[in-house]
């Protein structure tokens, strides 16, 4: 036999030996197990908190609060529209008086009665309205277009981060120099 023979009979020889011990001392294959969970979880978990946080936060700076008020005056403009004055106070302690047009009421009140009114925090004068009136607080609308956005966003990266299962660019063949084709020299 050649040199050449020898050493790859070696080879073959220790390559097998290395083979069984591993097998051996393990119990089962070298072949990688993924873990459940890992980034795509995270990603997915990181999306459902920013969307909750999201709402929330639409919910507070766009949500209104209620509050007790009198009706001071009710009058007309030229074109017949109806207004309502209204005083109340805020959840602030802010003494307000706003105009409220004859729509924002579900029935049009008299001078001196006490009304329940809602209004945003942030601009009491311009968004007071009746508090019986349907259709008050942030809309579902906007609810839905920012988990569309999150859902969009951390669902495609979710996506990209996936774990994807051993495609045949994974797999090893073991096999012998014996076994290999021969070269064309």
């Amino acid at each position: 036999m050649s040199r050449w023979g020898l050493w790859m009979s070696a080879l073959e020889r220790r390559h097998q030996a290395r083979f069984r011990a591993t097998r051996r001392m393990t119990g089962r294959s070298r072949r990688a197990v993924p873990i459940p969970g890992g980034l795509t979880t995270f990603t997915v978990a990181l999306g459902v908190l920013l969307g909750v946080a999201a709402s929330f936060e639409i919910q507070a700076v766009w949500g209104g609060a209620e509050a007790s008020g009198a009706v001071v005056k009710t009058w007309a403009d030229a074109k017949g529209t109806g207004y309502a004055d209204v005083v109340f106070t805020t959840s602030q302690g802010r003494r307000v008086r706003a105009s409220v047009k004859e729509d924002g009421w579900a029935e049009m009140p008299k001078a001196g009665e006490r009304v329940r009114v809602w209004y945003q925090p942030a601009r009491p004068v311009d968004s007071a309205v009746d508090a019986r009136r349907p259709g008050l607080g942030v809309g579902w609308q906007e609810h839905a277009v920012i988990w569309l956005i999150t859902v969009g966003v951390f669902g495609t990266m979710a996506y990209r981060y996936r774990t994807k299962d051993a495609g045949a660019r994974d797999v090893v063949l073991r096999r012998s120099p014996k076994d290999a084709p021969p070269l064309d020299l």
